[in-house]
């Protein structure tokens, strides 16, 4: 998993960009100010997860979480604030936020939930190769399958009776 950590305090993104590649999965990290998240760096890190902090004033960074959102509709968006909790959790999930922490909570859950987006996210990662191999032995079996009888009187007892 490729993590992207957007965030204007040095010391937050620093011990984050140390913690999560100790986590089986992530692949790596990368570490850009709040204030330069862009785009194209985005792209070019080949991000999955964007942790980023959300202290600006106004709407500013709900903008761009609305703007991130609509040009990577796959990539997990996390946000870590030190503004009140609940009314900013709610104002950056309808912007398109999938999970919004408070900075004073700390990094456990964090680390939990990126545990969890990896396991997720291995398990639907098929590997070109595997994916090849099995569209080979899914067309074998059709094959096979069409070659033989399929009457119910082949079957064996028990699948009879799903089939009357």
């Amino acid at each position: 998993m490729n993590i992207h950590i957007a965030d204007d305090n040095k010391f937050f993104s620093d011990y984050l960009s140390m913690v999560l590649p100790c986590i089986d999965g992530v692949e790596s990290v990368h570490v850009e100010k709040y204030s330069e998240l862009s785009d194209e760096s985005l792209r070019l890190t080949g991000a999955e997860v964007l942790i980023a902090d959300n202290s600006l004033p106004n709407d500013v960074d709900l903008e761009m979480i609305s703007r991130i959102r609509a040009g990577f509709p796959d990539l997990i968006i996390v946000i870590y604030t030190w503004q009140k909790y609940d009314e900013r959790r709610e104002r950056c999930m309808e912007a398109g936020a999938d999970h919004v922490f408070c900075k004073s909570s700390g990094t456990e859950y964090l680390r939990y939930v990126i545990r969890d987006l990896v396991v997720q996210l291995e398990s639907v990662r098929v590997p070109a190769k595997t994916l090849k191999l099995r569209k080979e032995v899914a067309a074998e079996q059709l094959a096979a399958q069409d070659a033989s009888d399929t009457s119910s009187d082949d079957l064996p007892a028990f699948c009879k009776f799903w089939t009357k």
